[in-house]
């Protein structure tokens, strides 16, 4: 039973870890261009990306960040959670940005 008790401790501890790289709660900026790559039939842009210092970022469709999805081109400063999407991808969840160069 202690072996069982050591064994889920672990996990818990391993997943705590995990959860945080995936998914962390640490605000920072990201400076770069914003990039429309997806539209739907008419030609709402409906995923957009920020690339920036070398990593690219997927903008979370949400109020803020659906703010940027027709700004393509744009350079930004834009703060916002870095985290992962179910594929592994960089996004972003913008809490606020500042255009820098429309």
């Amino acid at each position: 039973m202690k072996r069982n008790n050591k064994i889920i401790a672990v996990v818990l501890c391993a997943m705590l870890v995990f959860a945080g790289q995936v998914f962390p709660s640490e605000e920072t900026t990201i400076t770069g261009t914003v990039y429309a790559v997806a539209w739907d039939n008419d030609d709402n842009v409906i995923e957009a990306f920020i690339e920036g210092e070398g990593e690219d970022y997927i903008i979370t469709d949400d109020s803020v960040g659906h703010q940027l999805f027709e700004m393509g081109g744009a350079y930004v400063e834009v703060k916002g959670v870095i985290g992962k999407d179910a594929d592994g991808n960089r996004t972003i969840t913008v809490v606020n940005y500042q255009v820098l160069r429309p």
